[in-house]
């Protein structure tokens, strides 16, 4: 968890988004699975699986908004098609997905 959270904070620090994208992929990289998963029904874990959970989606979401500064609109449609659907409620990947289905003339 360490190395994700240093990966994606140095992620933030960098201006170009080739450079961005290529260090949230990096730190994405790392998450490997949903967090505690042999605990997942145990009370005393969900605040911290949903907490984990959360961080991971934001760095999800900067990852697509870095690869859509690079230009990368057809590319991303289907991937955020899928994200969408599975998490309706967060704007940021609306918002992202909107965004490219405009681009690549899909809107």
């Amino acid at each position: 968890m360490q190395r994700f959270r240093a990966r994606a904070a140095r992620s933030r620090t960098l201006a170009e988004p080739r450079a961005r994208a290529g260090a949230l992929s990096d730190a994405l990289a790392l998450w490997r699975c949903p967090a505690f998963t042999e605990f997942s029904d145990e009370p005393f874990v969900r605040t911290v699986i949903a907490q984990l959970e959360e961080e991971r989606l934001t760095t999800v979401e900067e990852h697509f908004e870095a690869r859509l500064e690079r230009g990368e609109h057809s590319l991303l449609v289907g991937e955020l098609t899928g994200l969408t659907t599975a998490h309706p409620l967060r704007e940021r990947l609306r918002m992202a997905h909107m965004r490219a289905l405009y681009q690549a003339g899909r809107a």
